[in-house]
């Protein structure tokens, strides 16, 4: 296995307001004066995994193969060297780099450091960042990792550092990149590479199930707070990505981030589009896809095309649908509202009171004709919608009786949320919602502007959204995954 980077000429590290204590140093989390800490060394040498013997942090000691090194210190390490391996030679991202060419605490060695501290509760792991290089946005850091595992709700203590340093360890590859990814980057691809470790990960099933609750919220723009859900929960955007361009879409992404200084929100979405233009994609037409897929999960999947554990998703709460859907709604930039329209037969129409020039509609029917149930792929697409005309699908073809989904898309992250009427159904009843022309009026000739110098001078402002740049690796929320690869005499 390729070592741990060593970053020749760039030995000049900042230490940012981001940077954080090592256990050892007196951290947040860290060891006390009564603990006995001692390592332990890999024998690929990319880990050390410093561990308490005794004192209020000591691990977990059983030692059931009687090598002299607690099982749970020696899982870790040998996950952990699992992880790197998949991360880089299979998957081809960057190594951590190594922090023994700098003037800072590096554990006694080049190794990527561990520490087993006591959470107490409060988390199970968080990659600490050391500092970040003077001419570079890369960043070298440590891990902290929860001792025992203690009333966590782990299925096992090995399934506990699975999940736990696979997602931190991708923090440490990001980190190689750069230190400052907005959050919805940093955990959605970090829960995404759990995946790319253990493809059966319980961990990844349930953050993309919590999207799903949630795919009306721009896919940029997590609630505030430190640890939002939903920013874990876009892995399955990710995922969604890699399935149609590889993981290589992801690695070229973070590897063309690297020359920029700074980058704003939009930039990353910009930067974004221009990675799946070099592969004849784009963000507008990847994300349309995206929103279809996300129709055939839980209940609904079998019958469309898309995620391959599809089934194994909780799958969207639709809770608009009638005969005719008339309805006030908010639609907020990359984001997405679903309907279920009971159809009587004949052609289906739509109608927005006003046009959105990013807003992409699908219709799917439902399976053998059910009003709910497995869903097909799209039957039709508008690509566009004007504004307060009533407008069918497939040129007013007529469709068969049952159950239709329609996915409302907004397929562009510029912009901000608008509240509409929407209106679906057959013609007549569509029309019914259409807004009457108003008769034109006489134009009012305009009053003279006012001569008198203390008359109000007009002034403007201008207002930029705050940027929401990566605000440090965060603690893991809790999960749990199905067993993996297990080493022989040793604790589980």
């Amino acid at each position: 296995m390729s070592k741990l980077i060593a970053v020749l000429g760039l030995n000049i590290l900042l230490f940012c307001p981001t940077s954080q204590a090592r256990p050892t140093e007196g951290g947040l989390f860290g060891f006390s004066d009564s603990d006995t800490v001692v390592f332990y060394d890999t024998d690929e040498g990319n880990v050390r995994v410093h561990y308490s013997e005794s004192g209020p942090n000591v691990t977990v000691l059983d030692d059931n193969d009687q090598d002299g090194v607690p099982d749970f210190v020696q899982n870790l390490g040998d996950i952990a060297e699992m992880v790197l391996e998949t991360f880089h030679q299979e998957l081809g991202f960057f190594m951590p780099i190594a922090d023994d060419t700098l003037y800072i605490e590096n554990g006694g060695s080049s190794a990527f450091d561990f520490y087993l501290v006591d959470f107490d509760g409060a988390g199970d792991g968080h990659f600490g960042m050391d500092g970040c290089f003077q001419d570079s946005p890369a960043c070298i850091g440590h891990m902290v990792i929860e001792n025992d595992f203690a009333g966590y709700g782990y299925s096992s203590l090995y399934t506990a550092l699975e999940v736990v340093v696979s997602h931190e360890l991708f923090h440490a590859v990001q980190a190689a990149y750069r230190g400052d990814l907005p959050i919805w980057v940093s955990e959605g691809t970090a829960v995404w590479a759990e995946k790319q470790y253990d493809p059966d990960s319980y961990d990844f099933l349930a953050w993309a199930s919590n999207y799903l609750e949630e795919t009306s919220r721009s896919l940029n723009h997590p609630p505030t707070g430190p640890v939002p859900p939903f920013a874990y929960s876009t892995s399955l955007f990710w995922d969604f990505l890699s399935t149609r361009h590889g993981s290589v879409l992801i690695q070229d992404y973070f590897e063309s981030s690297v020359v920029f200084e700074e980058l704003s929100d939009d930039d990353w979405l910009s930067l974004l589009d221009d990675e799946l233009q070099t592969k004849d994609d784009s963000l507008a037409d990847a994300f349309f896809t995206f929103a279809q897929w996300n129709l055939g999960t839980g209940d609904r999947a079998g019958e469309m095309n898309n995620y391959a554990y599809a089934q194994s998703l909780n799958g969207l709460v639709i809770e608009n649908y009638g005969d005719t859907i008339d309805d006030s709604i908010r639609l907020f930039p990359m984001a997405t509202q679903y309907f279920r329209l009971n159809h009587s037969g004949g052609p289906i129409a739509v109608l927005l009171e006003e046009e959105l020039a990013d807003l992409a509609i699908s219709l799917h029917p439902v399976s053998g004709g059910a009003l709910d149930g497995p869903v097909l792929g799209a039957t039709a697409t508008m690509p566009s919608v004007a504004g307060n005309a009533v407008v069918t699908f497939n040129d007013e073809a007529d469709f068969d009786a049952g159950g239709y989904f329609l996915a409302l898309v907004r397929t562009h992250y510029e912009g901000e949320s608008s509240r509409i009427r929407f209106c679906a159904g057959s013609p007549t009843n569509v029309s019914l919602c259409q807004l009457e022309e108003e008769t034109p009026q006489e134009p009012i000739e305009a009053a003279a502007p006012s001569t008198d110098e203390d008359a109000a001078t007009p002034f403007g402002c201008h207002a930029t959204r705050p940027d929401l740049t990566w605000l440090g690796f965060g603690l893991l929320l809790l999960g749990r995954r199905q067993k993996k690869r297990r080493p022989e005499g040793r604790l589980f």
